[in-house]
């Protein structure tokens, strides 16, 4: 199943708005168009943000990338089947990195994907990627419509905290039941901002970090919630 992008209706050949675009422009963002979304590059400037992300805490509107759930009893052989990476040996909780090749060995795209349980994962396909991933693998399906392939993206918004202090501030905000550690996954536990959804310790800055998955309509108030207790 394929919910049709964008998360926020524009009108044609414009940027789509993920649904922290207010927040952003509320906090005086420059905006760029990157690969047809309006995201923030940055706020003071590249060099501060990237040494407060290194020596402190950022936070990361990465909602332009997708959402996949991959369903079924053998979910596991068959995306270890069609990927690199030995994914029967990953547990459940826990995440791993991984790549798809086409029927040549050429790299299509690459994946951080989740094992939630032994008959659900998780996948995040690059922002470019979505419908050309979503296409490719609905093709390898198998025939008995034994795995399923949902695609989760247009009604999920994902932040991405990351530094030093990112398990501190998840902690404070969310409680100590969601601090993940890296590559561990969980769905995120009761807390005091009743925010629901889904998080795991990845990211691509090299630092410690979460991503954080959650509906639309609860990542302005997740959003900031997290930068006041940063």
């Amino acid at each position: 199943m394929h919910d049709q992008r964008p998360v926020v209706h524009v009108p044609d050949n414009q940027p789509v708005r993920t649904a922290l675009f207010a927040s952003h422009v509320e906090a005086g963002a420059k905006i760029v168009d990157f690969h047809g979304f309006e995201l923030p590059i940055w706020y003071s400037s590249i060099q501060d943000e990237h040494l407060a992300c290194r020596s402190v805490a950022g936070m990361f509107d990465v909602s332009h990338m997708g959402f996949f759930s991959f369903q079924g009893s053998d979910v596991r052989s068959w995306l270890e089947g069609i990927s690199t990476q030995k994914i029967s040996s990953v547990p459940p909780g826990r995440c791993g990195y991984t790549h798809f090749l086409d029927h040549d060995g050429y790299i299509i795209d690459d994946m951080i994907f989740a094992i939630k349980s032994e008959t659900e994962i998780f996948g995040v396909p690059n922002a470019s990627m979505v419908t050309t991933m979503l296409d490719w693998l609905s093709g390898l399906l198998p025939e008995d419509g034994s795995i399923t392939i949902v695609d989760r993206s247009a009604g999920t918004s994902i932040i991405a905290l990351q530094g030093p202090s990112s398990a501190s501030i998840l902690s404070e905000v969310l409680g100590q039941s969601n601090s993940v550690g890296r590559f561990k996954c969980q769905e995120i536990a009761a807390n005091e901002l009743g925010i629901s959804g889904w998080i795991q310790g990845t990211g691509y800055t090299g630092e410690r970090g979460a991503e954080i998955f959650v509906s639309n309509d609860q990542a302005a108030r997740l959003w900031a919630a997290l930068l006041t207790g940063g």
